[in-house]
């Protein structure tokens, strides 16, 4: 799948590959930061089960293994980088661990920053390959995708691969919350996984690696996301709950038709942007 790209240098699965079956969630990152621990995605360490690299894989610049002072004698960091800190919030949120979440990059291959990562669509293209199987294993509810912007982001990524064209992006926001790439953005589509297809929901949050969640992100996360928000969707018609969320132009993608948005805790539908 990834043909002669397979020799550079990255990371594949950010969990054990306990988490290569059915579950609510897929943790999506866009690629790998640079770094020494990388190593060639055929020389790649999977760990078998009970791992997070956001909870048990030191990312302080120059401090690794076996000299790492970071993690205590289990192997678990006792200091996190801003990233691992903001995702282990996240999984907190969702009454998970992270080592207990599908996690993985949407391309494999390492680089300085995102803009400097050469052939990204060619990468990516060979990426969702291997994500196809994964996903048809893990069949989440929802994605999350580690940041929303519409340059090289996983959102974006997911955005273009969905079997119909995705006119509608929901940017979150309540009157104290005007709508904000901080406060995340979702759609709902459903994607070609080869032999069978993949209906779910992708959220996308705020880079971890600048931005803690906000309380309107958080407000949506409980409403939505969580173990009792799954259930009692099962219940309904699975429309999205509040906060109250508008349908505003995503600039990094095509102009947006409206959508149709719940308010908390009803079933009735309200006009696609709420005038705050």
């Amino acid at each position: 799948m990834l043909g002669k790209d397979v020799t550079k240098e990255g990371w594949v699965l950010y969990s054990g590959l306990d988490t290569l079956k059915p579950g609510s969630y897929y943790l999506m990152g866009f690629n790998p930061r640079e770094d020494d621990a990388n190593r060639s995605l055929l020389e790649t360490t999977h760990h078998a089960d009970d791992w997070s690299a956001y909870t048990q894989q030191c990312w302080k610049e120059g401090c690794k293994p076996p000299r790492c002072q970071h993690m205590d004698p289990m192997g678990r960091l006792t200091e996190f980088e801003p990233h691992q800190r903001n995702v282990k919030a996240l999984a907190d949120l969702l009454d998970r661990k992270p080592e207990c979440i599908f996690s993985a990059n949407a391309i494999f291959v390492q680089s300085p920053t995102a803009k400097d990562l050469e052939n990204a669509d060619e990468l990516w293209h060979k990426c969702w390959q291997v994500h196809q199987k994964f996903l048809a294993l893990v069949r989440p509810k929802w994605i999350i995708c580690l940041g929303n912007g519409g340059y090289r982001s996983s959102f974006q990524l997911l955005r273009q691969k969905a079997i119909e064209p995705v006119p509608n992006v929901c940017i979150l926001g309540r009157p104290d919350f005007p709508p904000s790439y901080r406060n995340g953005k979702c759609f709902e589509a459903s994607f070609d996984l080869g032999a069978t297809a993949l209906r779910v929901k992708v959220l996308g949050v705020p880079h971890p690696s600048r931005f803690p969640i906000n309380s309107c992100l958080k407000e949506f996360i409980a409403k939505n996301l969580t173990s009792s928000a799954l259930i009692g969707e099962n219940q309904h018609d699975g429309s999205l709950a509040g906060p109250p969320f508008c349908t505003t132009p995503d600039l990094g993608g095509p102009t947006l038709t409206p959508s149709r948005v719940l308010s908390p805790g009803s079933n009735k539908s309200l006009p696609s942007c709420v005038p705050w």
